[in-house]
């Protein structure tokens, strides 16, 4: 039998329609399952800061969830516990001990929860995963929030002050509106990503030391990796109103998927050729270029460079260096040289090699936004993944020696800014790339 999203839900929450009942159930996985406190996530609405919880650990993230869980792998060591997890059944190994100490001293689980539902987005073995593979991931923040469909504030106006005044004028003030900032509510309709894992012996997997474990090595592990790859490039490129039909990649430009960075720029006019531009000429082109369009967008619209980021693709990002002259590192006389740069910065901007960025897969639809000369500039403050539910796992029902899991997740790209921060720009890289025919 298929996991089908409705086959999950209902294994879930016991229904299959989105009711206020199953809503809840799937938000509270993490709300009260995990212990994953809510928060003010913007005015007026609350929810849960999943990309936060983990910031405020960063660096000693693991150590965090060792003294929280007993295990610094919890949500994997639950994952593999299987749905006939018992606590104290599944012998000796220090993970599976962590996963007991979670049911029986800590409180935050119950066996119910470890057999039902477990995000495992918040693992550090899965941020390692999205880190190396889709960094984008890593660097738009995740929120979650109650609600099939993610509703958000968009910013729209602020009054103006009193400003200055004189002694006489500001003994009465009453008469004055108060300042204050018009707040429009926007929505999207979450998106539902589903996977299936058949893993032979899955529970199995559950005695042996996460601490000394490959996750790339596992099923679970190469089925995370393709969700990080598809969810990655859906950020840049899904397309819901491309008439796509079919699963897989395809998928990305069904109804079924969220509006991408090229979606929201063009809706807002800002997807912007920039092939005329001369890559390989002498000198800077490309980096005077970028940084000519940021300074516009920063003087023109509400993006700052503090919250700015560009997010650009390897081609792009190897011209890019390239152009600001290559960087040797010499770690030590005992180890070799590391010979170019993985982090840049314009006027302060981050600019982040993401190789999800042309992605190696076609693009039905339109095959332009392959391109590897595309670059985009992005609000962190005001573009956010705002879930119901964040990736997590689902035991489907044990069959022979194999367990079927399912992966799903709940959720959807929205831009506060409504597409007014979001630029997408295409640069013609051309003879630059580097082509094996030609070697």
């Amino acid at each position: 039998m298929s996991a089908t999203i409705d086959h999950v839900q209902e294994t879930l929450t016991g229904t299959r329609g989105d009711s206020d009942e199953a809503e809840e159930y799937l938000y509270n996985i993490l709300a009260e399952g995990w212990g994953f406190p809510e928060t003010h996530i913007e005015r007026g609405r609350t929810g849960i800061d999943v990309s936060g919880r983990v910031q405020r650990h960063e660096d000693n993230y693991a150590e965090h969830l060792e003294s929280q869980f007993g295990t610094k792998n919890p949500f994997l060591a639950a994952a593999a516990a299987g749905e006939q997890y018992q606590p104290g059944s599944m012998g000796s190994s220090k993970a599976v001990k962590g996963v007991d100490t979670m049911v029986q001293q800590k409180g935050a689980v119950d066996a119910s929860t470890v057999q039902d539902a477990v995000p495992i987005i918040v693992d550090p073995m899965i941020m390692d995963v999205q880190r190396q593979r889709a960094p984008v991931l890593d660097r738009i923040d995740t929120r979650a929030q109650q609600g099939f469909t993610a509703k958000y504030n968009v910013i729209s106006g602020r009054s103006e002050p009193i400003g200055y005044a004189g002694q006489s004028d500001i003994i009465d003030l009453s008469d004055n509106d108060y300042g204050d900032f018009a707040i429009e509510t926007d929505s999207e309709e979450m998106a539902i990503y589903v996977d299936q894992v058949n893993v032979s012996d899955f529970a199995s997997r559950a005695t042996d030391s996460l601490e000394y474990m490959d996750l790339e090595n596992t099923t679970l592990g190469q089925r995370t990796i393709e969700w990080a790859l598809t969810k990655a490039a859906a950020y840049f490129y899904a397309d819901p109103d491309a008439g796509e039909t079919g699963f897989g990649y395809s998928s990305l430009g069904t109804e079924n998927a969220f509006p991408g960075l090229t979606h929201l720029a063009q809706s807002a006019g800002n997807d912007f050729d920039r092939t005329s531009v001369d890559v390989a000429a002498d000198g800077f082109p490309i980096l005077e270029d970028l940084k000519s369009v940021l300074t516009w967008t920063v003087e023109n619209t509400g993006l700052t460079y503090a919250d700015a980021e560009i997010f650009v693709s390897p081609t792009l990002f190897d011209l890019i260096e390239n152009e600001a002259n290559p960087v040797t590192r010499l770690e030590s006389f005992q180890t070799g040289v590391n010979f170019g740069a993985r982090q840049l910065n314009i006027k302060g901007v981050p600019v982040t090699e993401c190789p999800n960025i042309s992605p190696n897969f076609e693009l039905p639809w339109d095959t332009s936004p392959e391109g590897p000369g595309n670059a985009f500039i992005v609000d962190r403050r005001a573009v956010q993944f705002r879930a119901l539910a964040p990736l997590f796992t689902l035991p489907l029902g044990r069959q022979g020696l194999a367990d079927r899991v399912a992966m799903a997740e709940y959720g959807s790209l929205v831009d506060k800014s409504q597409g007014e921060h979001t630029f997408w720009l295409e640069y013609d890289t051309g003879s630059t790339n580097f082509d094996p025919s030609a070697a």
